[in-house]
């Protein structure tokens, strides 16, 4: 059985004699065993890097923000609150939300009506006429 495996995944991937060698170490993933997503999805190691750049002159910037530098306590507190206000509005933005959801489940009377709420049975009146096609 682990014979026939090695020899499969080598013409799958092209012949890489280290990935026959991990084919054979590692069986197959039963069927109800699947990795549908990414556990951090799109993280690139320059994301990572530029972050950690941002980070750093933010903390700099604290840093001369504790010894008394007025600009430094401004900046700092420009991005605390901008960061204060943007969790804010996300809750907010969960309450409302909430709130909506249970209006509507109290006020639903079963099932919604099929078809388009805006759509009558007839088209509306045609102010101009339209016009027959001349031939």
């Amino acid at each position: 059985m682990g014979g026939n495996r090695a020899p499969r995944a080598a013409e799958r991937i092209g012949g890489c004699v280290s990935c026959v060698a991990s084919a054979a170490r590692f069986p197959r993933l039963p069927f109800y065993v699947r990795i549908v997503s990414m556990l951090i999805p799109k993280l690139t190691i320059r994301g990572i890097l530029l972050s950690m750049i941002g980070f750093g002159f933010f903390f700099l910037v604290m840093a001369d923000a504790v010894r008394g530098r007025t600009w430094a306590v401004a900046t700092c507190l420009a991005v605390s609150t901008i960061a204060i206000m943007a969790v804010f509005f996300v809750v907010m933005f969960g309450v409302s939300y909430l709130l909506a959801r249970l209006y509507r489940w109290l006020t639903s009377s079963g099932l919604p009506a099929a078809g388009s709420p805006f759509a009558a049975e007839m088209p509306p009146p045609q102010i101009v006429p339209p016009q027959e096609a001349a031939e």
